[in-house]
């Protein structure tokens, strides 16, 4: 399969509490499949309140959580959504290719200090060829 059609995987994260400790999720594409990160799309299902430290969604690998992308949804009213192609924050969309069979980790940082809430499920987009 080439870069001009790659297979796409959309991988959906649950809801998750945007205040709570930190959740950490694997994931793997096809097998011997390269992959990069397309985007990344938040969906609030409660209100997202940004804390003094917001929220983070972490794209990559063990000893380097944002080697393919790292993720900072903006504040948001249920229900909107925001997309990485935005660049909300200091968001960036990783250019760095995903080896084949590594496990891609989904790594959240908690809403903390001030007046946090939320509630947030992730969509995290990868072309995989």
């Amino acid at each position: 399969m080439s870069y001009s059609q790659p297979q796409q995987i959309t991988y959906t994260t649950g809801a998750i509490t945007t205040t709570a400790a930190a959740v950490t999720i694997p994931i793997r594409g096809p097998k011997g499949k390269q992959g990069r990160l397309r985007d990344v799309i938040a969906r609030c299902t409660t209100t997202h309140v940004l804390g003094s430290t917001p929220t983070e969604l972490k794209i990559g690998l063990s000893g380097t959580l944002t080697a393919y992308g790292d993720f900072l949804p903006a504040a948001m009213t249920a229900p909107t959504a925001t997309t990485l192609s935005d660049l909300p924050g200091a968001s960036v969309l990783g250019t760095a290719i995903i080896p084949a069979d590594t496990v891609v980790l989904l790594t959240t940082v908690a809403n903390t200090t001030g007046s946090p809430a939320g509630v947030i499920t992730y969509d995290v987009i990868i072309d995989w060829f």
